[in-house]
């Protein structure tokens, strides 16, 4: 029997959103993805193997990631940097690892791959025809 396991990483998002950065986010839509799922202007991708086995996509527009920088870092940012999409992967990672570590206290043995960036808006990655949720929050200081 297939059963997939979505909860920790919505839920594992809304925890380290506010504890780094004293916000608070809220779903604003969750909706099947059927084949292909397109690239915000910064996407993370982090591989999940073990007990389970998946990807989980974190997409986030410029905006949000030029916001999110100088909330953790007193240097200046005109724009997506290596050192603003650094901060934005530090999020990503301890999202995802907050979320392995709620799979595996769940009995879901699971080990993370470091995130792997993609900094080109509109690149496909196929879901292969298996439907994945989509889901999307806002919050300041921004959509992600």
């Amino acid at each position: 029997m297939k059963q997939e396991i979505v909860i920790p990483f919505p839920t594992s998002a809304k925890a380290v959103w506010g504890e780094g950065l004293d916000e608070e986010l809220t779903c604003i839509g969750c909706y099947p993805v059927n084949s292909e799922l397109t690239t915000e202007d910064i996407t993370f991708l982090t591989r999940v193997k073990g007990s389970i086995d998946g990807r989980v996509l974190y997409g986030f527009d410029t905006e949000t990631a030029r916001s999110i920088a100088p909330m953790k870092s007193a240097a200046p940012f005109d724009g997506v940097d290596d050192t603003a999409t650094s901060i934005v992967e530090w999020f990503v990672s301890n999202i995802s690892g907050r979320a392995a570590f709620e799979l595996d206290n769940g009995g879901y043995r699971c080990r993370i791959s470091r995130p792997l960036a993609f900094t080109s808006v509109g690149s496909a990655t196929n879901t292969g025809r298996i439907p994945r949720p989509r889901v999307i929050f806002t919050g300041d200081p921004g959509n992600f």
